[in-house]
């Protein structure tokens, strides 16, 4: 840097020289105003002149000027180093993704999308509970009734096998009293003698709807049969006699237990129901006495008395 010396060449500053950038600006003025004071010393003491009373109001002025000037521009370097001051206090804090405090969800996750999608993921997962709840306390079991066979039941007696068989179409009674509708995926019933332990048989279905609010009937297939080698004491045979009248008893009523087992959906949600102890009744075979016909050959302990019946 360099600064034009009234009373010379230029000149080049350092930090020793006056006019260096490091020495303030009253320095600089003063330095200056002392210049000009010799060169009007010079001109005074060399060729008489005499220094006029306006050059001295100037130099007044200039001084005061300088003065003002020296005030503001330390003003302004003051506030520069009290804004230096500040800036040095300020640490720079990177800013950082806050905790949202609306979304307490799962703080562990930063973004925000996310935590959305894991409150709703939990509410969802509330509904359901709170569904399952109200099925299982709400909800009641549909009940089953046999109201009478759709058609004449067949039956029919192999004398070689000793076994009797029997096929119908049950009329079963399905009462819906929820508010809504039912579908069975598979109903399965298992049937039985009284009396008589092992199954005589049974019958399936699948893929039934119940509206809601509904009782509805549903022509269920039946097979049942009976094989004499599984009952040594022939007590389904006698049963079935005395049952039918061939015995002393009047009624003509079979009676036929049986459980059933539906596995239905609630609102997607699969649930099984089983009914035990159920039971029905038919009528005896027309041909009673046919089918009776060929036992004495089959049951020889109890051959006289099948003979004196029929």
């Amino acid at each position: 840097m360099s600064y034009y010396n009234h009373s010379g060449p230029k000149e080049e500053l350092s930090e020793s020289h006056p006019y260096s950038p490091i020495v303030s600006t009253h320095a600089i003025a003063m330095h200056d105003m002392n210049q000009q004071q010799q060169q009007h010393n010079h001109l005074r003491d060399t060729y008489g002149l005499p220094i006029h009373q306006s050059d001295q109001s100037d130099q007044s002025e200039k001084s005061n000027d300088i003065d003002n000037n020296n005030q503001q521009t330390n003003y302004h370097v003051s506030q520069n180093d009290n804004n230096d001051n500040k800036n040095a206090d300020v640490e720079v804090v990177k800013p950082t993704r806050e905790r949202s405090r609306h979304l307490p969800c799962f703080p562990c996750i930063r973004s925000t999308w996310g935590r959305v999608a894991c409150c709703i993921g939990i509410f969802i997962i509330l509904v359901i509970i709170i569904i399952v709840i109200l099925i299982f306390t709400i909800f009641k079991t549909p009940t089953v009734q046999y109201i009478g066979a759709a058609n004449t039941p067949t039956f029919s007696f192999d004398k070689g096998n000793a076994t009797l068989a029997m096929s119908m179409l049950a009329n079963i009674q399905v009462n819906n009293t929820n508010p809504i509708g039912l579908f069975f995926r598979t109903v399965d019933i298992t049937a039985y003698y009284p009396g008589y332990t092992p199954s005589i048989g049974g019958g399936s279905m699948s893929d039934v709807t119940i509206p809601r609010k509904s009782k509805n009937i549903v022509e269920f297939p039946l097979d049942v049969s009976y094989d004499g080698d599984q009952d040594p004491g022939y007590t389904v045979v006698l049963s079935l006699l005395k049952q039918c009248g061939l015995t002393g008893s009047t009624d003509g009523l079979i009676t036929i237990n049986y459980d059933a087992k539906a596995t239905m959906k609630v609102i997607g949600i699969p649930i099984t129901y089983t009914y035990t102890n159920q039971s029905y009744e038919i009528n005896c075979p027309i041909n009673i006495s046919e089918i009776a016909s060929g036992i004495p050959s089959i049951i020889s302990g109890i051959g006289s008395i099948i003979s004196g019946i029929i």
